[in-house]
C-alpha cells in the first residue's frame, strides 16, 4: 500500500472514532434529558449524524447476480 493510502486509511479511522464518540455523547444527552423529563427534539442532530455516518460507513454494494437463463423447452412441431 502506498503512503498516501495509509494516510487516507488513518484519517478515516480517526474520523470513525470521532463519530463514534459523538454518537455516544448524543446518547448520553438523550438519556440525561429523558431522566430530567425534558422533552427535547434531537431530530436535526440525529439526521446530521446519520449523514456523517453514511459517509464514514458507505453501504457496500453486493454484486447483482445474473439471472439464470430460462430452460429451453422444445417447441411445437411445425407442419
Amino acid at each position: 500500500m502506498s503512503a498516501n493510502q495509509d494516510h487516507i486509511n488513518a484519517v478515516v479511522g480517526a474520523l470513525t472514532e470521532d463519530l463514534d464518540t459523538v454518537k455516544a455523547e448524543i446518547q448520553t444527552l438523550k438519556d440525561q434529558a429523558a431522566a430530567a423529563g425534558a422533552d427535547l427534539d434531537f431530530t436535526a442532530l440525529d439526521d446530521f449524524v446519520s449523514k456523517l455516518d453514511a459517509v464514514a460507513h458507505p453501504p457496500t454494494e453486493e454484486p447483482t447476480p445474473e439471472p439464470e437463463p430460462a430452460p429451453e423447452t422444445p417447441g411445437e412441431p411445425t407442419v
